[in-house]
């Protein structure tokens, strides 16, 4: 099956130390006053990080969410507390449904 692009349901993958080095040299330190770790590398035209792992490829944030946490229950989406799309710093990330994510899109415009 060809890669399509990130999917926002497929499992991340325990990642190799050398996988753990090469997605953290990615992310700036947080920033002093939002707190925000931003995604330096590449990213879907929406605006979020995306990373290959294993020749699959996997948006920043839920690699971060999963790293600090273990994993995201299926069908659930995540949310950044932030609302910016960049950040992966897992303190900004939550575990939500779709309605809320969208909710919370809306809100925001």
């Amino acid at each position: 099956m060809a890669d399509l692009g990130p999917s926002a349901d497929r499992p991340i993958p325990e990642l190799t130390e050398d996988a753990l080095r090469r997605f953290w040299s990615k992310v700036t330190l947080p920033d002093p006053e939002s707190g925000c770790m931003l995604w330096t590398a590449s990213r879907v035209t929406n605006g979020y990080g995306q990373i290959s792992v294993y020749g699959a490829r996997y948006l920043a944030h839920r690699v971060a969410y999963s790293l600090a946490y273990g994993p995201i229950p299926g069908g659930m989406e995540m949310g950044h507390r932030c609302r910016n799309r960049e950040c992966v710093s897992p303190d900004h990330l939550e575990v939500v449904t779709r309605q809320e994510n969208m909710r919370r899109h809306r809100a925001s415009r």
